[in-house]
């Protein structure tokens, strides 16, 4: 009877967990579900004209990395870094989105062994402070770290989703050293995103359409000499519209757009980390 108790205590949370990402996950598909049976998606200049079942396996798919945070929790305080060749000058430091952590890079970080970069993953905190307080309080010192232990002066910043934006504010406002090569952003809401009116937080409020803090940053990074790369969707359930996740100043050569990939399943794609090599070795070289 106390082992049935004890099952009982240890599976009754995990479906409630559960059942709050599948609904939470149902509700942010429905955005996109609706426009889909009103037939807005259906414009091939701004949608890709694909079935009903392409949406429902993106569901799926989203369901299971949006989940996958909570397995993979106890990656959150591994030392996921992957050493470099020992004369490089430059690392490149993987910042995760809103309300995630460091294993959402459990695949892409070993995808650049051919750019000879020492890779790191970061922790974002306060989980919901604003933008400018996470990037403030997380980056300066995990990157003084990685010039210390690395020997790095150079650091190229790969943010997905709000930690695209994260990247970006580091590299416009408090760069005081220089060190940012480029900023690659991943499905990042450079001009807000519709979704972000449900999140919490001051960073959701940040990320909602067309806000003080989204309209500074991107001017900002429109007038900045560095280099800034995008990687988007047009299928991104998060990302609404997509086009948000593009710098209309950003040169065709540094975007890259999939048509039917999901706002998380485009960190565990080939073609993107293909994509990403390419660029990093074009900024190191």
């Amino acid at each position: 009877m106390l082992i049935y108790i004890v099952l009982l205590c240890l599976v009754i949370p995990v479906l409630i967990l559960f059942g709050i990402i599948f609904f939470n996950n149902l509700a942010v598909f429905n955005l996109l579900m609706f426009e889909y049976f009103l037939g807005t998606l259906n414009n091939p200049k701004e949608y890709p004209p694909v079935k009903l079942t392409q949406y429902i396996k993106n569901f799926w798919r989203e369901l299971f990395y949006v989940t996958s945070k909570y397995l993979y929790r106890p990656f959150k305080w591994f030392n996921l870094s992957v050493k470099g060749d020992k004369q490089a000058t430059t690392a490149i430091l993987l910042v995760h989105g809103y309300c995630r952590h460091q294993s959402d890079w459990l695949y892409m970080r070993k995808q650049f062994k051919n750019t000879g970069c020492p890779v790191f993953t970061i922790n974002l905190t306060p989980c919901f402070a604003s933008i400018a307080t996470i990037a403030n309080e997380s980056l300066p010192k995990k990157i003084a770290m990685i010039k210390k232990s690395t020997g790095c002066y150079n650091i190229i910043l790969i943010g997905h989703s709000m930690g695209g934006l994260a990247a970006s504010y580091y590299s416009e406002f408090l760069d005081t050293e220089n060190s940012v090569r480029a900023v690659i952003t991943i499905a990042s809401p450079l001009h807000g995103t519709k979704v972000s009116v449900a999140a919490a937080g001051q960073n959701g409020k940040e990320m909602c359409p067309n806000t003080e803090f989204v309209q500074t940053l991107c001017e900002r990074m429109r007038q900045s000499p560095h280099k800034y790369y995008h990687v988007l969707s047009r299928l991104d359930n998060m990302i609404f519209p997509w086009r948000s996740a593009l710098l209309d100043s950003t040169p065709e050569s540094q975007k890259l757009i999939l048509s039917r990939a999901s706002h998380l399943q485009l960190l565990h794609i080939k073609e993107v980390a293909t994509q990403l090599n390419a660029w990093v070795r074009g900024i190191v070289s």
